[in-house]
């Protein structure tokens, strides 16, 4: 299954998470206590999403982004709001190995499977990438786009298809495959009104391999969804290469102006898994 939109709700926003079930209509939810969270209601913050997960059950699968090790602040994170209601963790400014363990152990000793998305942010980050995929708790990475552009004081229009940040997501497409993880998520375009920049984003991401993108914004899904999503017309064209291609007993043949031989064949039932 294609998973293609994963929006953040901030945690302090009651009347957002009220709409999970009902009204908004991402793959995936991401329970903000880190960035969308001031420090002085961050204490608040916790009680109201314990409340929420405990009071109102759903069917949709919704993980908690907690603050980064080095802000101290993550342990009461997790101790505090009970870590079994969510699907996984959402690691922010992860930069090493050594921070996804921390987690780890904590989750563990909840007796809870560690299930654990780091999210790539810093450049300290970048380079430990390979450390950090080799973590078995680790399922797949996410891109931080704007926190990486900051520290290389990139700003504005700047943003809009940086050489630099699109190397970087190519890289970690690269590396999770290598390491045999889910396919990473793209960073969120920050620029909730400028939709064509997101559909830029959003077609480029999938180019290079990736899946989904995070959504800040709930007029993002939409766009999100139908770049990453496969056509019925893909499906389609994937089915009958498929077939023929079975059809001929597996020997390279030409059909519809396409070669078709073994690594197109298998991408096509790729495809059809999906």
């Amino acid at each position: 299954m294609i998973i293609t939109s994963w929006l953040f709700i901030p945690g302090n926003n009651a009347r957002a998470l009220k709409k999970i079930d009902a009204q908004l209509q991402a793959d995936y939810f991401i329970i903000d206590l880190e960035d969308a969270v001031p420090l002085a209601e961050k204490s608040e913050t916790r009680k109201n999403v314990q409340d929420f997960m405990t009071n109102h059950p759903t069917s949709k699968d919704i993980y908690l982004r907690i603050n980064s090790i080095d802000s101290l602040l993550y342990e009461d994170d997790l101790n505090k709001i009970s870590i079994e209601l969510f699907k996984g963790i959402i690691l922010s400014k992860c930069e090493d190995a050594k921070q996804v363990k921390i987690i780890e152990n904590l989750l563990v000793k909840q007796s809870v499977a560690p299930n654990i998305i780091p999210l790539i942010e810093t450049v300290q980050g970048y380079y430990h990438l390979q450390e950090i995929l080799q973590e078995t708790s680790v399922e797949r990475i996410a891109f931080g786009a704007i926190d990486m552009a900051n520290e290389f004081n990139i700003s504005g229009e700047n943003l809009i298809n940086n050489p630099l940040l699109n190397d970087m997501r190519i890289q970690m497409a690269l590396l999770s495959r290598r390491f045999n993880k889910q396919p990473p998520l793209d960073a969120p375009c920050i620029f909730i009104d400028k939709l064509d920049v997101l559909q830029q984003e959003s077609e480029f991401a999938k180019k290079i391999g990736y899946y989904g993108k995070l959504a800040i914004h709930p007029k993002q899904l939409e766009i999100i969804a139908n770049a990453f999503s496969l056509s019925e017309e893909e499906l389609k064209l994937a089915k009958e290469i498929v077939e023929v291609y079975e059809q001929n007993n597996y020997k390279t043949i030409s059909y519809k102006n396409i070669m078709i031989d073994t690594p197109v064949y298998l991408r096509m039932k790729k495809l059809l898994n999906l």
